[in-house]
């Protein structure tokens, strides 16, 4: 807020806020002084991501019946990082991991009818919640968001299932491990995955079942700060605006809710 009242664009860290009231807040005041407002969900711009995307939109699929995004990683020790262990506002693995989850999920489907969430601390050392199981209802179809830190061999980042076909995605996405490397954008193999951590597609397309790996598209996080260049220099629309990230604290603050309380809520 300091930064807007100041004149200044601003890209924000996710999770945006912590309240949606707090989201509003902020758009409303860069609305008002004609700033950008963005905020940093940088994994809709990792390869895995992409290529179920690009799945999705050849329609191999068919009608989406269900999906389930995971981010599972094994840690017995808390993190170094103290504002990710010390339990205040916004603190745990749903606010941190789950963001990014929900933002996909919101770029896949839309926004969700409402949800019922399961949020915990499972590791005895943990402070803050550390595990996640949130269900996303839409009319016809349902989202399973699913995160921890005991997942010594995780499932597949991503497994949807339609009235046609699998689709089955490793989370794999190898920028942040290349970008404390040292390897940079622009870099020959940056964002590339290996070709083993390929999705595996099974379906029926024009008549014929197919059982297949998928090239993984490359991801590259410099294409969210070419876009934000562009946004400040030729006033076009951010790809992830203010209200974007809106969306996602609207869904984490339910699923708090909904966790806490036991119960569905509706959005």
């Amino acid at each position: 807020m300091a930064a807007l009242e100041a004149g200044k664009h601003v890209i924000c860290e996710k999770p945006f806020t912590v309240t949606t009231w707090q989201a509003q807040e902020l758009a409303d005041l860069a609305s008002q002084k004609g700033l950008m407002l963005s905020v940093f969900h940088n994994r809709r711009y990792d390869s895995d991501f992409r290529t179920v995307q690009y799945v999705l939109q050849q329609g191999w699929l068919g009608k989406i019946v269900s999906a389930e995004l995971h981010f599972d990683r094994y840690k017995k020790e808390l993190s170094g990082k103290l504002h990710k262990e010390t339990p205040l506002p916004g603190a745990g693995i749903w606010y941190d991991l789950g963001s990014h989850l929900t933002d996909q999920a919101i770029q896949l489907f839309g926004m969700p009818q409402g949800l019922y969430a399961d949020i915990a601390k499972m590791r005895s050392v943990s402070q803050v919640d550390d595990y996640f199981d949130v269900i996303l209802y839409y009319n016809d179809h349902r989202v399973n968001l699913k995160g921890g830190y005991q997942v010594r061999e995780p499932l597949p980042g991503y497994i949807l299932h339609g009235s046609e076909g699998s689709f089955l995605k490793p989370k794999t996405d190898v920028q942040e491990a290349q970008l404390i490397a040292g390897i940079l954008p622009g870099t020959a193999g940056f964002g590339i995955e290996a070709k083993e951590n390929e999705g595996l597609l099974h379906a029926e397309i024009d008549g014929k079942v197919v059982r297949k790996k998928v090239e993984t598209l490359p991801g590259n996080y410099d294409d969210y700060f070419k876009n934000i260049y562009d946004a400040i220099v030729h006033k076009t629309m951010p790809a992830v605006t203010a209200m974007d990230a809106w969306k996602v604290i609207q869904v984490l603050e339910a699923a708090r809710q909904s966790s806490e309380e036991k119960r569905f809520i509706s959005l």
